[in-house]
């Protein structure tokens, strides 16, 4: 069993005292490039004087859309960048082709940058890549925020995936995991809170492991990705 616990805050509010991970919820769409730099030393910062890994909301750095994970040292452990884009973003950014798992103390985590998380062939490239814990950070327009958002993207992740899942947007934040692992068999560890501050234990080793009947090299060919993306990912070819 490896419980940590989790706190989503908006920026730079302290989070809970127990926090091994702390998650801000976003204020914007992103971080324009001109604020990155000075936005992630302060992030390293508030690693450091509250002793918790960080996950920053979304900033743009060369051209990409970008997560990152800061330890509790406030080094950063290197940036995962977004592979879909919505309709906003389209024009002004290029989309990434590789996925990246951070290996830390607290479990193996992926980064799932703004609608990333609506891809389910996506998440289950990070989980044959070994990911234990989604954390996903998007900002929503008005017009486009429904309930349904939450169970299209971080509930259904975590049902279809058997992943542990933590859901920043300026919307509602929450904490989702496989329905068998949570204590009302409701696949929330926390329920959908318009407050955007959460606290909650999980265990990141109570998704099962992951089977697939295809070889995953195959799979993990991002040439069968994107000849296969109207099929595998529902959003057409791009």
């Amino acid at each position: 069993m490896k419980n940590i616990h989790i706190s989503i805050v908006p920026p730079f509010e302290k989070p809970d005292p127990a926090s091994d991970l702390t998650v801000f919820s976003p204020v914007k769409d992103y971080v324009p490039e001109y604020d990155t730099k000075d936005y992630l030393s302060q992030c390293m910062e508030y690693a450091i004087k509250y002793g918790t890994y960080l996950v920053p909301a979304v900033f743009s750095a060369f051209d990409y859309l970008c997560m990152t994970i800061i330890d509790r040292e406030g080094n950063i452990l290197g940036a995962q960048r977004a592979t879909h884009l919505n309709s906003l973003a389209l024009g002004h950014f290029r989309k990434a082709e590789s996925l990246k798992i951070f290996s830390t103390e607290l479990g193996n985590v992926f980064l799932c940058v703004d609608v990333d998380i609506y891809h389910p062939y996506l998440l289950r490239m990070a989980k044959a890549m070994g990911a234990q814990l989604v954390v996903s950070s998007q900002y929503f327009q008005n017009r486009d925020y429904n309930r349904n958002r939450i169970l299209s993207g971080p509930w259904n992740t975590a049902q279809q995936h058997s992943l542990v899942v933590a859901s920043a947007s300026n919307k509602r934040v929450c904490v989702t995991a496989p329905c068998a692992a949570t204590e009302d068999g409701s696949g929330f560890v926390v329920y959908p809170t318009p407050t955007l501050t959460l606290s909650a234990q999980v265990d990141v080793e109570a998704a099962v492991p992951a089977v697939f009947d295809t070889p995953l090299p195959s799979f993990l060919s991002h040439g069968f990705m994107r000849t296969n993306a109207e099929y595998l990912m529902g959003g057409g070819k791009e």
